[in-house]
């Protein structure tokens, strides 16, 4: 597809990124030039996405989540669905825009909200990073959760039915779920996984970097190499083997794992923000928030 061409009534205007399932361009409405994105999937992973729109439906209408509106499906099996157009993700929002420390927290409690609204419907996101969450600016800046591909809804037929399958980018992925410990029916821990996501994009909010996730990634590496294991072939383990693999690994002490390094003018905000962070990234997932209301409610005492 190109710039040009006409999708329904639509005209592309631009391409807005690929991925590895799919496209999403910009496009106008030819009848009241309404400007929308439109999300492009390839043959084969048809089925998946369009549990992803069916999500997004049951979601709606929620200010901190990207909105649905229509879906296309053509005679030759391509799948598309239209969604409402934002202006960037967060990656280039941050990078191309100086906040204060009170818009960055905002910006991050707003993410909140979304994420706590989809797990009180049972979705799980699993795919939380800067460059899945939307930025519609303006005089309300507002972020949108989007790109539910790896999503989980549990009120639905699962969108995968392997229990062991991985989460989406490494760095972002809690340490419990590269042992790939749980079960399909496991929501609470679920849950807390997306927590973790959220941890790293705090981070990340402040101090522009990802490293504490990547440092636990390239640590749980290190360990399965030293059993002869590596993360693919742990699928070959029982569950009840990879949860006592976790757990060993989590009593080593992580002396090569840094502290969340975030510093900020104000000490004592300084010091309830690094709280947040540290127990949000909790290598042990039960030591974490319990769900992102418990979550929400120390976020707004700051």
């Amino acid at each position: 597809m190109r710039v040009g061409d006409k999708v329904k009534g639509h005209t592309i205007l631009l391409e807005l990124g690929k991925g590895q399932f799919g496209q999403v361009f910009k496009v106008q409405n030819d009848t009241n030039g309404l400007e929308l994105a439109l999300k492009r999937f390839q043959r084969g992973k048809i089925g998946r996405f369009k549990l992803e729109n069916d999500i997004l439906h049951r979601l709606k209408p929620h200010g901190r989540i990207i909105s649905p509106k229509s879906k296309i499906e053509t005679s030759n099996g391509t799948f598309y669905y239209l969604m409402e157009l934002a202006d960037c993700n967060l990656a280039t929002f941050i990078g191309s825009h100086k906040l204060n420390d009170k818009e960055k927290f905002d910006l991050f409690t707003k993410i909140c909200e979304g994420l706590e609204y989809a797990h009180s419907k049972d979705v799980i996101h699993r795919d939380l990073w800067w460059k899945n969450i939307l930025i519609k600016t303006g005089s309300n800046l507002t972020p949108k959760l989007a790109d539910f591909g790896h999503a989980k809804d549990f009120t639905l037929t699962p969108l995968s039915s392997t229990p062991n399958e991985m989460w989406g980018a490494r760095y972002i992925q809690p340490p419990e779920n590269c042992f790939r410990i749980w079960k399909e029916s496991s929501l609470d821990k679920y849950i807390v996984g997306d927590l973790f996501s959220l941890g790293i994009i705090l981070l990340f909010l402040f101090s522009g970097s990802y490293m504490l996730g990547m440092l636990f990634a390239e640590d749980i590496d290190q360990f399965l190499t030293s059993k002869g294991l590596s993360s693919s072939s742990l699928g070959s383990k029982t569950i009840s083997q990879r949860n006592s693999l976790y757990l060993e690994w989590l009593r080593i002490p992580k002396k090569n794992i840094p502290s969340t390094g975030v510093q900020v003018a104000d000490f004592a905000f300084n010091q309830e923000l690094d709280t947040i962070i540290t127990r949000l990234c909790n290598p042990d997932y039960s030591s974490r928030y319990e769900n992102s209301t418990e979550l929400l409610k120390d976020v707004r005492k700051l």
